[in-house]
């Protein structure tokens, strides 16, 4: 019934069977992040209430709020971090490590006994969510120009499909005895749920996040070799086809000066001055590479020669080091000083403000009592209403934001 209009629609974005595994593996997994979040809302207040049970009512939102924003500090901390990792390791073992990660910590989340230990392990969670950065870098890098917003707006359906099922079950799951007022008999799955009242949605959390590894398991290829593979292509293609000089071998002309045509100085000029200093770090490491194996090779050497070891393998240590802390600064600046990144840059960050603003502040309103000015809704009832409002944008991503890449609109020139 479903699968004659996928087709359809995977054919007219030019979406081949590799390219639908990996969007598909990629809707999977990209909820270990968005439901991290999203689950948290509705009990959110009741939690907080729960491990300070002598707080203030009014200062019930405040601690609320450090709850909340600790995931987001430890994702501060840990972007950079998953980001360089894929770049190194490949995409698709950090989506595993970090999918894994997260599986962890919400595990870990489900057994917490106190407000401290909650925060704690929100800024790990946080710090560990390498989904959201790798998981959009394997859609732009697995996309062309005709599929690239549609696979944008996968991860955008994905995100929105768990701000409606995560509320929905974190509030009919969370703190069962109370909400149903259950009459458990006497064992271990009372005291399971007295002890760990709250600890339902996370463990639903945990499942997510193992689901979204088996997905990247079985359907998700390693995307990385294609995109080394499109930074060769693009380099061949910037050498201009009026040169036709040819480097011999070194038997022949083992100085032979090579012409560089204009163009990689005009494509490549604000980049030159960054891997020429790679260049000279690498011949660097180079050679204390080969003191090293001299010093190896040396069976009988001075007694100072273990010294002298030591100080080449610290210098060693010192020259990587000084290359990747080059090549960050050199990715921060390129964002910083580039006006279309910064200003991509700072529209998201916009929209995270008001996406992560509203879902907090309307959780914790609704949690409120009627005489501090809020609602007084029920941890149920702030479930509902929040998957109803994150229903209203299904539509929104499914149909209007695809029609981007087929209008052809261009907003940065």
């Amino acid at each position: 019934m479903f699968m004659k209009p996928l087709k359809s629609l995977f054919a007219k974005y030019g979406i081949d069977r590799e390219l639908a595994k990996i969007y598909i593996a990629c809707f999977i997994v990209f909820p270990a992040n968005s439901y991290s979040v999203a689950m948290l809302y509705p009990f959110l207040s009741a939690m907080t209430k729960f491990f300070l049970p002598g707080i203030d009512t009014a200062l019930v939102n405040r601690y609320a709020g450090v709850i909340v924003g600790a995931f987001f500090t430890g994702r501060i901390f840990g972007s950079f971090l998953w980001g360089s990792l894929a770049d190194h390791f490949g995409r698709k073992p950090i989506l595993i490590a970090s999918a894994t990660l997260m599986a962890i910590c919400s595990f870990m989340l489900a057994f917490s006994v106190s407000y401290v230990m909650t925060v704690v392990f929100r800024v790990v969670l946080g710090f560990c969510s390498g989904v959201f950065v790798v998981s959009r870098a394997v859609i732009s890098e697995s996309s062309s120009n005709v599929n690239h917003t549609f696979g944008f707006s996968v991860l955008t359906c994905s995100w929105l499909v768990s701000a409606v099922i995560a509320p929905l079950l974190s509030g009919l799951s969370a703190d069962p005895i109370s909400q149903y007022n259950l009459t458990l008999p006497d064992g271990t799955l009372k005291s399971f749920l007295t002890n760990f009242p709250y600890s339902p949605p996370f463990l639903l959390n945990t499942l997510v996040c193992i689901a979204g590894v088996l997905a990247v398991i079985f359907l998700l290829p390693e995307t990385l070799d294609k995109v080394k593979k499109r930074r060769l292509n693009n380099l061949s293609e910037t050498v201009s086809p009026d040169v036709h000089e040819v480097i011999e071998p070194e038997s022949k002309a083992s100085h032979t000066t090579i012409p560089v045509p204009d163009v990689l100085f005009t494509d490549c000029q604000g980049h030159i001055s960054h891997v020429s200093s790679e260049d000279i770090d690498s011949s660097e490491s180079k050679q204390c590479n080969r003191e090293l194996e001299m010093e190896d090779l040396a069976g009988s050497a001075p007694t100072n020669s273990s010294t002298k070891t030591y100080t080449v393998k610290c210098l060693h240590a010192l020259i990587n080091a000084h290359t990747s802390a080059r090549r960050w600064f050199a990715d921060v600046k390129f964002i910083l000083f580039n006006k279309v990144t910064l200003l991509v840059f700072l529209t998201h960050c916009l929209f995270a403000v008001v996406d992560t603003g509203f879902d907090a502040i309307y959780s914790l309103w609704c949690a409120s009592p009627l005489y501090l000015g809020g609602i007084g809704f029920t941890v149920r009832e702030i479930g509902i209403t929040s998957t109803v409002v994150g229903a209203l944008f299904l539509p929104f991503s499914l149909f209007v934001y695809p029609l981007v890449s087929l209008l052809r609109i261009t907003f940065c020139q």
